[in-house]
C-alpha cells in the first residue's frame, strides 16, 4: 500500500470512531431512563450537555469526510468557507501534507500547493454589520505559470421575509467585491466563493462584469439534499473557466464545487 493510501485509510478510520461515539452518545440521550441507580441519575445530571457533544462529534466527522474529497480530487487550491472550530483544525491536519500553503481570515479559508504572498483580509463587510465579521481574503498565488490574485469570499445570504426577498447587505458585499477585483493590479485572478446567486442574478454583475463564468456545467451546488441553483462560484480574469461539475454531499447543506480553469 502507498503512503498516500494510508494515510487516506487512517484518516477514514478515525472519521468512522468518531461517527460510532457520536451514535453512542445519542443512544444514551435517547435511552437515558434505561441506566439504572446512581449512574443513572449522574447521567441525567449532565444530559443537555450530551446534546451538544453529539453536534460537535457528527460535525467533526463530516469535516473529515469533506476534507478527504477534495483530497482526493487533487485541486491547485481550495477555498472553504464558514470554517470555525473545531472543524477548522481537522481540515488543517488532514490536508497539510498536500496543501502546505494556507491562509485563513474569520470563517474563510484558502488551502494552495503552490506558494503563497501578499495574504490579507478583504473588506466586504456591507454597512450596518457591526459583529466581528470577515468573509473575503486575497492572496497571490505563485504557479508554475505565473502569479495568480485568488480571491476567497462568502457573500450574505439572501433572506426570505413578510416583505419579500431581503438582499441588500448581499448586493453591497457584491459591489465592494467587485470594485476590488476591478483595482487588483495582478493580470490573472480567480475568484473562489459562496456568493449566495447564480451567475445570471443582476445583483452579481459587479462581478460577472469583471470575471467569467464557467463554460459548461450547470452542476447546482445547493440545497445539498435537493440541488437546484449554482450558488458556489469559480470564476477569473486572463483564464477560462472550462468546466464546472459538483462533488459528492460531504455533510455541509452545499455540495462541494470543483473547476477546471486554463490560464491565458
Amino acid at each position: 500500500m502507498s503512503a498516500d493510501g494510508a494515510t487516506g485509510w487512517w484518516t477514514w478510520r478515525r472519521g468512522r470512531v468518531t461517527a460510532g461515539v457520536a451514535v453512542c452518545t445519542a443512544l444514551l440521550l435517547a435511552f437515558h431512563r434505561a441506566v439504572p441507580g446512581g449512574p443513572g441519575s449522574l447521567l441525567e445530571s449532565f444530559l443537555p450537555w450530551l446534546g451538544v457533544v453529539v453536534v460537535v462529534l457528527l460535525s467533526l466527522g463530516a469535516a473529515r469526510r469533506s476534507a478527504l474529497a477534495l483530497a482526493r480530487a487533487e485541486p491547485g487550491l481550495i477555498a472553504l468557507q464558514e470554517l470555525v472550530e473545531p472543524a477548522r483544525a481537522v481540515y488543517e491536519r488532514t490536508l497539510a501534507r498536500d496543501y502546505p500553503y494556507r491562509t485563513v481570515r474569520g470563517t474563510i479559508g484558502l488551502w494552495s500547493k503552490h506558494p503563497l504572498s501578499g495574504a490579507r483580509p478583504l473588506d466586504i463587510r456591507p454597512r450596518g454589520v457591526t459583529e466581528e465579521w470577515e468573509r473575503g481574503l486575497r492572496a497571490v498565488a505563485h504557479t508554475p505559470r505565473g502569479e495568480v490574485a485568488v480571491y476567497v469570499a462568502h457573500l450574505p445570504s439572501v433572506r426570505v421575509g413578510l416583505s419579500g426577498l431581503a438582499s441588500s447587505r448581499r448586493d453591497e458585499s457584491a459591489r465592494l467585491l467587485g470594485d476590488a477585483v476591478a483595482a487588483e493590479p495582478t493580470r490573472r485572478v480567480v475568484l473562489l466563493g459562496d456568493l449566495n446567486g447564480t451567475v445570471h442574478d443582476r445583483a452579481l454583475a459587479p462581478l460577472t462584469d469583471e470575471l467569467s463564468a464557467a463554460r459548461r456545467g450547470l452542476s447546482p451546488s445547493f440545497p445539498a439534499a435537493f440541488p437546484v441553483a449554482r450558488i458556489d462560484q469559480v470564476m477569473a480574469r486572463a483564464a477560462t473557466v472550462e468546466s464546472l461539475r459538483t462533488l459528492d454531499a460531504t455533510g455541509s447543506d452545499h455540495l462541494p464545487v470543483l473547476a477546471r480553469v486554463t490560464w491565458e
